[in-house]
């Protein structure tokens, strides 16, 4: 075998172990950080953009991520879950818009999103409250920046997005307050 051969095996194994190494890193970091989060009582100040405010988790599929501020240079879709709108659970709007990318890659964050139905359950932890919601409708639009959805002004509602499999669509994933609690 030839030395630019044996090069090239060994710089593509190296370059496949260094991602799985910082997808696995990135993930287990956010984790952390969620779960250090929930288990204890948080006070929101409002100079701390770049901590996590709060946190997603939906059951069925295994999720659970902390989210950042709006104005946070960390609510990036390349870098984690991302708010899409400055509404949070307890806003008078009620309509808060979370995305973030699927597929494999480390940033495929929403890669099983796919796999709600309606009434599954999703779960916002924030302001040492959880925020439980009911997923409502599913659907797939162009994809087109935008989102259609036409809000009933009654109700709380959060919107989960992401890319679908279908090209050049995204899938939509409304889900209703239904009930909250005290976080203690």
């Amino acid at each position: 075998m030839k030395p630019i051969n044996v090069i090239m095996i060994i710089f593509g194994i190296s370059l496949i172990g260094s991602y799985i190494i910082y997808d696995n890193t990135s993930k287990k970091i956010n984790e952390v950080v969620a779960n250090n989060y929930l288990g204890k009582q948080t006070v929101y100040k409002e100079d701390t953009k770049d901590n996590i405010i709060g946190v997603l988790r939906i059951p069925k599929i295994n999720f659970k991520m902390g989210f950042y501020d709006y104005q946070s240079s960390n609510n990036n879709v390349d870098k984690n879950i991302t708010l899409l709108n400055n509404n949070l659970p307890d806003s008078k709007n009620g309509l808060m818009v979370i995305a973030a990318h699927s597929g494999n890659s480390f940033l495929g964050f929403f890669k099983n999103l796919d796999k709600l139905v309606i009434n599954d359950i999703v779960e916002i932890y924030y302001h040492n409250k959880i925020y439980y919601y009911i997923v409502d409708d599913i659907y797939e639009e162009d994809k087109d920046g935008s989102i259609n959805y036409q809000k009933n002004n009654q109700d709380n509602v959060l919107i989960l997005t992401t890319c679908s499999k279908k090209k050049e669509k995204q899938l939509i994933v409304i889900s209703k307050l239904w009930k909250e609690e005290i976080n203690e």
